[in-house]
This record gives structure tokens, sequence and C-alpha cells, in this order.
């Protein structure tokens, strides 16, 4: 039993340093467009999975995030559709761009925070219910398999469609004040160059995982390193 929990995360992490390998820098997924800047050659994916809105002011329609669609370099990009979900229920999702969108398209959205009820400028406030403090973002690929991503890896059977670049602190001016940038892949053991879709989106933060994640991958290597110990 213990060699095959050995094996499982040895597998684990041979999984997890492919597809990290495989994420390129935010430089390669500009590299084209009309952000292809150097300066973004040394951001790297933070891997961040679920997200928080940071403009909470208290005020019902002052608790505002704006999502930007940057460009999309997909071969089938009149069919990608873009949302956000609820982590609780992916079924609950709220989309935001669609294949007719083009570059430059910028939507706000706006939070109840006591409510969770989640709306786009210009609409008004309906029963769909959000968690503003815990939520994805998705991509549905519409024109050839009909498949939705997800920013969280475990519901696309561990595969990882999303690049997520933080660019909150660099301090250039050029991607519209963006806090983080979002790459999309729509293709499952595609091209990898998550320029499918490209968003950037202020006001929103990714969720730090929790210290007990960490403390218990910490424990996990411990005790392989003990087995290793152990056997010598």
């Amino acid at each position: 039993m213990k060699k095959l929990l050995l094996a499982g995360l040895a597998a684990f992490a041979l999984t997890a340093n492919v597809n990290a390998g495989s994420v390129p820098t935010l430089g390669q997924v500009f590299n084209g467009s009309i952000y292809d800047l150097e300066v973004y050659d040394s951001e790297v994916d933070t891997g961040a999975e679920v997200f928080t809105l940071t403009d909470t002011a208290g005020g019902n329609d002052q608790d505002n995030a704006t999502a930007m669609l940057l460009f999309e370099f997909a071969g089938y990009a009149s069919g990608n559709n873009f949302g956000i979900y609820d982590i609780a229920d992916k079924t609950s999702t709220l989309e935001i761009f669609d294949g007719s969108d083009v570059a430059n398209t910028s939507v706000d959205i706006y939070w109840d925070v006591n409510t969770n009820q989640v709306r786009l400028g210009g609409e008004a406030y309906t029963d769909l219910k959000i968690d503003w403090n815990n939520f994805g973002f998705y991509l549905e690929e519409t024109t050839t398999t009909g498949n939705t991503f997800y920013s969280q890896s475990a519901l696309n059977a561990g595969a990882d469609m999303l690049a997520v670049y933080d660019v909150a602190n660099d301090g250039y001016t050029n991607l519209w004040g963006s806090d983080l940038i979002l790459a999309w892949e729509d293709i499952v053991n595609g091209d990898s160059d998550y320029n499918d879709m490209v968003i950037g989106v202020r006001d929103i933060s990714a969720v730090p995982l929790p210290a007990a994640v960490w403390l218990f991958g910490s424990a996990l290597l411990g005790f392989v390193g003990f087995q290793k110990r152990k056997k010598a």
C-alpha cells in the first residue's frame, strides 16, 4: 500500500512538472499581438484557479470589476464564450464575452456583496448568484468540441486550460490597468500557446492557496523522504 501511494505521488509530481513546463511566458502569449513587448518575457503563470473581487466599497452598485477582451488568435474565435462561475455550483454562470465580441471590448461586472447577486453593467440584478469572494472563470468552445473549460483544472479532468499572469505591480500601462491577464487554451493537447482568448481583468485577484494545503504538501514530501531513508 505504501509503495502504491509513493508511486501515485511521483506520478502526480511528474504530471505537474510537465504541465508547468508547457505554459508559455506572458511575452510568448503576446507574441504577434499589439502587446508584443519583451518586458513581459519574465512574467510566468501563477497557477491561480480561484478568484475574488477586490473592489468592495460596501455599496451594492459600487462593488464591481472590469474585464477587457484583449485579443483572440483562436482558429474558431467566433465560438469561444467567456464568463465566471460559482465554484460551489459550476452551472451558475454569467457570460461576459461571446464570439461576436471584438478586441478592446470591456464590460463591468457588478456584485451585491450582501446577497452574491451578480450582473453585467447596463443590466438589472436577477436571481443569479455567484460568490464574489470565491469564483472561477470558464471558456466555452462551441464551434468544434462543445467543451467548457474551467479555471479549476480538476473540472477539466486535470487539464490546465488557463494561464494567469499577475501584472498588477509591473508598472506598465499598455495593458489598460489590468491586475491579472487570463490566457486560454481552447483545445486539450493542442498547441499550448494560450492565446486563443486573452482577457485583462482589474479589481480581481487570485485567492491564495490555503496554508493547510501547503502544510499537507510539505508533509507528503517529508513522508516520501522518510520512506527513502528507511529503505537505505
